[in-house]
């Protein structure tokens, strides 16, 4: 009836929009008079009563209403006031610095007006409930009221034509609405408790001294009611007309009154109920509900007969939760709600439970526990439940349960206690069949009442865990056990059997865990296992058919094994198979292509069934994890019930569902039985009501009337206006929904933004960021508890504004600054590509500015490494000239000889000087720190300018304090500044001028690169010149490398222009630094001022003191020797001449070494590194001297080759070369020269460097084991010679192969790739393939010779080329002409 009504209320809605007035009257009265009916379905004498489940109110609950939205109001005593919308709670709370709070928390009575305004009663006065503001309005006393305490209480209300009364302690008020205030309107200083209108508009009033009416015709006269002839009860409490003009009066002693005010005489009848304190009074659903003070809840027919009282009970778990009820409301959908003293709000919903059940309990005939394991229905219609250690039988017609096992006694025989029962079944013949885990299996025949139990010691069972059964078409029951397979009981035979045949013993079902038997119509018996289906089929001759289907049916699945996890097997009316597994959900088995198909079902993923059952044909019923589904096959639509729906758990025990003989469904869970008819399940007919909750920006809420810039929202109205920035719009929303809230559901949609719905579930907001300026609709709809969705209702009507730059004024600023950023563009453009311009010329200019230094410096390098040699033949013979005796040379010519020398000395300095030079600029030169008299330093150093100072005329003069100034600095970095400066004082100062050098210490001054706050001891040199002077602007500018000022002034930079910056950097190396002044026409003077004391160098980067220089290898320089020799002693030995080879591609220098080694070597000469390196493997010398730079092959190369020889390399190498940087004397060292000379050198020290590396050769030669060195050397070259000659051979024998390669060479010599190429390398100087190469060539010339008639091509193919051309190119590049016929 209750479907009906739902699909009755569908077909209301249809038929107001499409059906003719004459027909929509009809229906009317069709509709009127079943729904009639359909009110009266409802058991009024079995109501079954739920509580709220949170109860948050904590006082009694004394006043209930319903707005015209649909919330209900509940007013508590002390609490405050509340708003409900089925699921969650607005509270409201008197607040005593808010004057738009309600006026007090004790609230007494509520009202919703005719125009759907809530008046709220208070102990403390009466507000108004304004829902635009969501606020109260508070009304006043008028002045024509007085009150002791200032506070009116507000006990009830009521309302005629528009004017509405209020009952007070003192008498009867009228609220007046314009005035915002109360005003007396009769019976002053009576409390009244109740008031009610007739429909007539005659005023009832209950107050503490009877009940009064006020005659509407009678011109407003108050007369008194009796109730009863004696008036024995004066005390009115509550008042309530119904629906036939009754008039029902409660009482405070005597109980309710019943009055038909429609007759002319109105009379009261006295009901018989219990005469105590009248709570609350209210009708409907033609039944009226009385509230009785500790008495519960009497529900009354409408001629005032008691159909129910209803008190609390303890073990009832749908009683009412108090007997203090203090306040009833029933609503437009039939729900009776309930107000508790201390209990918080409870009702009555004909919707809310959909399934009965059935649970342990201490009252009446109940199950043991709530732990079902299995149910099984008898012949008779019994239901037989198994649970742990307990079996009950319920008796479907009365209800009763008996207990059989478990309990104190029973009337039944052979159970063991403590039994774990998993099945229970019931076979043709009425026997019961029990399988136990642990304890076998129990059999008892119809009608006996003893239990027989077959375990492993009485039978072939090889397990007491037993699972299942299933009995197929000829009787016998089948038996799933644990890992043991099956079993089947013959009713003939009265014993357990095992299946026979290859078949079975050859499957996998003797060891597996059989969860489910089926029998299905085709006589196949089903097997479900933990790990595979199976099914049987009886063959002939008592053998067994076994198909294995766990493949096929995981196919379905991806293979994945869980679909093969068999939980419960089921046939449904039409035949078809259906099997729920663990993991993968529902399959059903097609016979005719023996194949399965997984159940797919819309928005929902079916994974675990457990139960399977079809009470109605093609309506499946499973049980899985998030619930029971109850699905249509034929459309595939489903509806899930949960606990939200009165299943006591969402999922069933495995395979517990039984239907008895009334269509009643019993589903098995571990909380107790849930009872279904699944014909009568009534659904909800009622839709939800959504609604706009809050409207949030940035999570902030926005309050109604609220305004926030140019953002503005009216919840009424359902409109907001946002800014373009306002972009995290929140809108929070709800339904009103009473019936099962929890599982309402939402969806939404932004119409403008998106376009399809969002379903979100029970979700009760919806969040945007950054919406477009534009106008949008949010639209809402939500489903009640049994999916009914409600049509969409447009809630919200969102307009963003454009940002300011996206209006029109701004569009038409746009428009006017378009051409002025046009031309502005085009501006900057062209400055920009000017400027490009300008850019790439600039850094094109310092490009070459630099690489213009470069090479400066790169040419300062290269000249003076060509200026060593020249120099070296300049100064070593004028030396030996000057070594003669002094009468060998007339004096003027002995004169000249030492202005050679002197000039060719200061030359060698001022090279060195570019050299110095060169390593500044790399950052690799370091100081050398000894101690000496600066007095005589200088002294010597000015000796070199003595001369030209008495040419010129030039007065020179030096000045100091003491002459015993020892100063700590690098001695020949000091002597390159001075001879810097006065070279450059020479140039400057005209003939008959004046130079003077002065040099003094102090002791204090500070010098920034040592403390830039702390004065330290100084020595400071200065240097003055009576020249042209320096202009001011250029001080800063003289000392950067290669600046050029006037003419007047270059003389000071020198010609080169770096000998100033030099001076700087040296100064700067020694921490110290250098002043210059100078006035135009006067002269200059130049001061180096550097610190005075060892301890200012010590630690210091760049510094290697003198006495701690790092010795090279043993003859890295002629600077570092391991011992002392007298070169008098070496030049005077006389001994047998060695072989001095000399690699010189310079001719003077080799005449020169030739002219001074000639007489102690024999000498072997060479041009270059590679004639060098030829000399040195015929001649074999004992020593070699060698150039570094030189044609074809230079120095590096040639001594890497003569280390690399085994025959050689124990030659001693002495470099002799221009180049003197540190890199180069590593680079010597590391290619195995012995000794690093650098040009121009010292004739002597190089004769003592040869005499050295020859000692020291035939020192080790001596050392050099026992065997003798001749010995040994013939032995290795005897290896060396044997290893050549196999190469020889084997290549001369496979000549005219073209294939032959180093691999099949390394291949013959029992030798890796990479050895022969050494091997041969270091004997040969040629790698393996030019030394194969070398060979066929060789061979081509002696066949070119000995036969005239050979052609080149053929000469080629003998050889092994297979080109003739390639042959050509290499004959002429190894011979120099091209291959001809011998001669």
């Amino acid at each position: 009836m209750r479907f009906l009504r739902y699909s009755i209320q569908l077909l209301m809605v249809s038929c107001t929009r499409h059906c003719s007035k004459p027909f929509w009257l009809l229906f009317l009265l069709i509709f009127h008079t079943g729904f009639q009916t359909s009110k009266a379905q409802v058991d009024f004498k079995a109501l079954e009563f739920n509580s709220v489940t949170e109860n948050i109110f904590q006082r009694p609950i004394t006043a209930m209403v319903v707005d015209e939205f649909g919330f209900i109001w509940i007013g508590t005593d002390g609490a405050g006031l509340y708003k409900f919308n089925g699921f969650s709670y607005t509270y409201y709370v008197h607040d005593l610095t808010d004057e738009t709070s309600i006026s007090s928390n004790s609230i007494s009575s509520l009202y919703v007006d005719t125009s759907g305004l809530l008046w709220i009663g208070t102990d403390a006065g009466l507000c108004a409930y304004d829902p635009k503001l969501n606020s109260f309005e508070r009304f006043q006393n008028g002045p024509n009221m007085q009150s002791g305490t200032g506070f009116t209480s507000i006990l009830c209300f009521a309302e005629h034509e528009n004017r509405l009364l209020v009952g007070t302690y003192d008498g009867v008020k009228e609220v007046d609405r314009k005035q915002r205030w109360l005003s007396h309107h009769a019976l002053s200083g009576a409390s009244v408790l109740d008031l009610q209108f007739s429909t007539k508009g005659e005023l009832y009033i209950g107050t503490n001294d009877g009940l009064k009416v006020k005659q509407y015709l009678g011109g407003g006269e108050i007369v008194n009611l009796p109730l009863t002839a004696n008036e024995s009860e004066r005390q009115i409490t509550k008042l309530h007309l119904d629906k036939r003009e009754n008039l029902w009066v409660g009482t405070l002693r005597s109980g309710v009154f019943k009055g038909d005010l429609k007759k002319a005489r109105t009379t009261f009848e006295h009901l018989a109920i219990v005469e105590s304190a009248i709570m609350t009074i209210t009708s409907g659903m033609d039944h009226v509900f009385v509230a009785v003070e500790n008495e519960g809840l009497i529900v009354l027919d409408m001629n005032g007969g008691v159909v129910k009282h209803y008190r609390y009970n303890a073990n009832d778990d749908y009683s009412i939760s108090s007997d203090s009820v203090w306040a009833i409301l029933l609503d437009a959908e039939n729900r009776v709600w309930l107000g508790y003293y201390e209990d918080g709000l409870g009702f009555f919903d004909e919707y809310h439970n959909k399934f009965k059940s059935l649970q342990q309990s201490d009252k009446g005939s109940t199950i043991q526990t709530n732990d079902v394991r299995a149910l099984a229905k008898t012949q008779d219609g019994q239901i037989w439940i198994a649970q742990i250690n307990g079996i009950d039988i319920l008796d479907t017609q009365t209800g009763s349960v008996t207990n059989i096992h478990g309990g104190d006694t029973s009337p039944y025989k052979g159970l063991k206690p403590n039994l774990y029962i998993e099945d229970i079944f019931v076979d043709s013949r009425g026997s019961i069949w029990l399988a136990t885990w642990g304890n076998g299996l129990f059999y008892k025949e119809k009608g006996s009442k003893t239990f027989v139990n077959y375990t492993m010691a009485s039978s072939v069972l090889r397990t007491d865990k037993l699972r299942c059964f299933t009995e197929d078409s000829t009787g016998r029951v089948w038996i799933g056990s644990f890992l043991e397979g099956v079993y089947y009981f013959d009713p003939k035979t009265k014993q357990i059997k095992a299946p026979k045949g290859r078949a079975y013993e050859n499957s996998q079902i003797p060891i597996k865990d059989v969860k489910v038997l089926f029998h299905d119509s085709y006589g196949i018996i089903w097997i479900g296992t933990s790990s595979g289906l199976y099914h049987i089929k009886n063959k002939k001759y008592g053998d067994f058919e076994v198909i294995y289907h766990g493949n096929s049916i995981a196919s379905e699945f991806g293979g994945h094994p869980s679909s093969n996890r068999i939980l419960d097997i089921f046939e449904t009316q039409d035949g078809k198979v259906w099997f729920g597994t663990n993991g993968a959900g529902l399959f059903s088995y097609n016979r005719e292509e023996s194949s399965f198909e997984r159940l797919q079902l819309k928005n929902f993923n079916l994974t675990y069934v457990n139960a399977i059952f079809e009470p109605i044909k093609n309506e499946l019923w499973l049980s899985s994890k998030q619930g029971l589904l109850k699905i249509k096959r034929d459309t595939g639509e489903y509806i899930k019930f949960t606990t939200y729906d009165g299943l006591l758990e969402n999922f069933l025990i495995d395979r517990a569902i039984v239907m008895d003989d009334n269509n009643r469904m019993y589903l098995g869970t571990k909380k107790g039985l849930n009872i279904v008819e699944p014909q009568n399940i009534v659904y909800n007919p009622y839709l939800t009501k959504p609604y706009l909750k809050d409207i949030k920006l940035f999570n902030k809420k926005i309050d109604n009337g609220y305004q926030q810039g140019t953002s503005e929202s009216d919840l009424e109205s359902r409109a907001i206006t946002l800014r373009h920035d306002q972009n995290v719009l929140t809108i929070d929303y709800e339904a009103i929904s009473y019936t099962r809230p929890q599982k309402n559901q939402f969806a939404y949609y932004l119409e403008g933004f998106e376009k399809t719905w969002n379903y979100v579930d029970s979700k009760t907001s919806a969040t945007y960021t950054n919406l477009a300026p534009g106008d949008y609709t949010f639209k809402l709809k939500a489903s009640n508890n049994d999916n009914q969705w409600n049509e969409a209702s447009v809630i919200l009507q969102v307009k963003v504004l454009p940002p300011w730059w996206k209006t029109l004024w701004a569009y038409m600023l746009y428009v006017l600054f378009a051409a002025m950023l046009l031309f502005t563009g085009m501006w900057l453009y062209k400055k920009r590509i000017n400027e490009r311009n300008t850019f790439r010329l600039e850094r094109e200019r310092r490009k070459q500015k630099v690489e213009l230094q470069q090479q400066k410096l790169q040419f300062f390098t290269n000249i003076s490494h060509e200026f060593r040699t020249p120099l070296t033949l300049i100064i070593n013979p004028i030396q030996e000239l000057l070594k003669l005796n002094e009468g060998d040379f007339p004096k003027a010519v002995r004169h000249k000889h030492r202005i050679i020398h002197k000039n060719a000395e200061r030359l060698s300095r001022l090279i060195n000087e570019l050299m110095d030079f060169r390593k500044l600029q790399s950052n690799k030169l370091r100081l050398r720190i000894s101690q000496f008299n600066l007095i005589e330093h200088t002294k010597n150093i000015i000796s070199f300018f003595n001369e030209e100072s008495k040419r010129r005329a030039i007065r020179l003069d030096i000045k100091y304090e003491t002459k015993n100034l020892d100063v700590w600095a690098d001695r020949g970095m000091l002597e390159k500044i001075l001879f810097n400066l006065l070279s450059n004082a020479f140039k400057v100062t005209p003939n008959e001028g004046r130079i003077k050098l002065t040099i003094a210490s102090g002791k204090e001054k500070i010098l920034p690169l040592v403390s830039k706050d702390t004065p330290i001891p100084f020595v400071e040199i200065s240097i003055k010149d009576n020249g042209p002077g320096i202009d001011q602007k250029d001080y800063k500018k003289i000392f950067k490398r290669f600046y050029q000022i006037s003419e007047l002034n270059k003389s000071y930079y020198g010609s080169t222009g770096v000998g100033l910056e030099m001076v700087k950097s040296f100064v700067e190396l020694h921490k110290g630094m250098v002043m210059v002044e100078s006035e135009l026409g006067k002269g200059s003077i130049f001061k180096i001022i550097i610190p005075f004391g060892k301890e200012f160098f010590n630690g210091t980067d760049g510094v290697i003191p003198l006495q701690e220089t790092p010795a090279l290898p043993i003859n890295a320089s002629i600077k570092s020797k391991p011992e002392v020799y007298k070169i008098e002693e070496i030049l005077s030995k006389k001994e047998l001449k060695k072989k001095l080879l000399i690699a010189e591609d310079n001719v003077d220098l080799q005449d020169y070494l030739i002219s001074i080694l000639e007489q102690e070597y024999e000498l072997i000469v060479a041009s270059d590194g590679q004639e060098g390196w030829l000399k040195t493997m015929e001649h074999h010398p004992d020593i070699i001297i060698t150039d570094v730079i030189m044609p074809l092959m230079d120095g590096i190369e040639f001594s890497q080759k003569v280390k690399n020889d085994p025959n050689l390399n124990q030659t001693p190498i002495v470099m002799l070369t221009a180049k003197e940087l540190t890199k180069d004397r590593i680079k010597g060292m590391e290619a195995g020269a012995e000794a690093y000379l650098v040009k121009p050198f010292d004739t002597m020290e190089l004769k003592v460097v040869l005499e050295q590396l020859l000692l020291k050769k035939e020192r080790l030669l001596e050392q050099y084991a026992n065997v003798p060195v001749a010995e040994k050397v013939q032995k290795e070259t005897d290896v060396d010679n044997d290893f050549i000659q196999r190469v020889v051979e084997y290549v001369q024998k496979n000549i005219e192969n073209p294939s032959l390669n180093v691999e099949k060479l390394s291949s013959h010599l029992c030798l890796s790739r990479s050895q022969v190429y050494r091997k041969i390398k270091s004997l040969t100087g040629l790698s393996p393939i030019e030394f194969i190469r070398r060979i066929r060539l060789e061979r081509s010339r002696t066949l070119f010779q000995n036969d005239r008639n050979l052609n080149v091509s053929e000469v080629a193919h003998k050889v092994g080329f297979l080109s003739a051309s390639y042959f050509t190119v290499c004959y002429k590049k190894q011979f120099g002409e091209l291959p001809k016929k011998g001669k």
